[in-house]
């Protein structure tokens, strides 16, 4: 038996769509000490199912929905989840998703609900000037929380990772076919698992006070990220591209000057499809 099995028993056992449990409550349940990382960390709280503990409430059918918050609250918040949502019943098969109308949108979702989760819960971090890796680490967890329960679960949020399978470093090829390495401020990506479909979203993250050569740079990365094909390569989804790109989603993430709002826009194909603005709230 698992150290933490007796937590999956234990919530198995409720019949309940939220309950809410101190430290000393679970290890109550569990018999024995958490760990200091669990004291400490949010990351330790991630609903990932590679850990023993995440596995062990995932088990369990729920999720921490508090992740950023828990060291504040001094509790840890678990919802139950329903079955996967009807709508993504007979999704369609991942050689069919760059193409998807139906996909794009569902991440385009996905991404502004953990984006909206992550600026209500940490307008501390844009308030105090916090850097941009900061708040990318904060979007990171949020995003990962919201992808348990979509057709996307399997798929991995990195920051600043620029490894492709095999270990080798990523590149992409511009337009004027101009072969650049690339660091992502975050991306959602299989690490190498799926070729039919690796890459979901990739996000730059700039402030309003850089150069407007770093956002445009930016700009441009995310243009060859998204795109599909082009010269020097051939994608028939049994092999990996020598360059990255067919992202489905790519998000230009601007933090206004003020600190106060956000800009986004929004890529999909090698284009600008939309832009949104969106306002953060201070919570104290």
């Amino acid at each position: 038996m698992g150290k933490y099995t007796p937590l999956t028993d234990w919530l198995h056992s409720r019949n309940v769509d939220k309950i809410s449990l101190s430290f000393s409550e679970i290890e109550e349940i569990i018999g024995v000490g958490l760990p200091p990382s669990a004291y400490k960390y949010s990351a330790w709280w991630i609903n990932d199912e590679n850990r023993s503990q995440g596995k062990s409430w995932i088990n369990a059918g729920y999720i921490v929905t508090n992740n950023t918050r828990i060291h504040k609250e001094n509790v840890v918040r678990f919802k139950k989840m329903d079955c996967i949502c009807n709508r993504y019943q007979n999704y369609c098969a991942k050689s069919n998703w760059y193409d998807s109308g139906i996909v794009y949108n569902d991440l385009v979702d996905l991404f502004l609900t953990a984006n909206g989760n992550m600026m209500k819960n940490n307008s501390a971090l844009f308030y105090s000037s916090s850097s941009e890796r900061s708040i990318c680490g904060a979007l990171m967890l949020s995003v990962h929380d919201c992808l348990c329960n979509t057709p996307f679960r399997e798929y991995y949020v990195d920051v600043e990772y620029n490894r492709n399978r095999g270990g080798l470093v990523k590149t992409i090829i511009d337009k004027n076919e101009v072969v650049t390495n690339v660091t992502c401020d975050l991306i959602l990506h299989s690490r190498g698992t799926f070729s039919e479909q690796d890459n979901l979203i990739a996000v730059e993250m700039k402030k309003a006070t850089r150069s407007e050569k770093d956002k445009e740079s930016d700009k441009k990365r995310l243009i060859a990220l998204t795109q599909s094909k082009n010269s020097v390569w051939s994608y028939g989804g049994e092999a990996f591209p020598e360059h990255v790109c067919r992202y489905i989603l790519g998000v230009y993430y601007e933090i206004s000057k003020q600190c106060d709002s956000i800009y986004l826009e929004f890529y999909r194909q090698g284009q600008k499809v939309d832009t949104i603005e969106r306002k953060i709230s201070k919570r104290y």
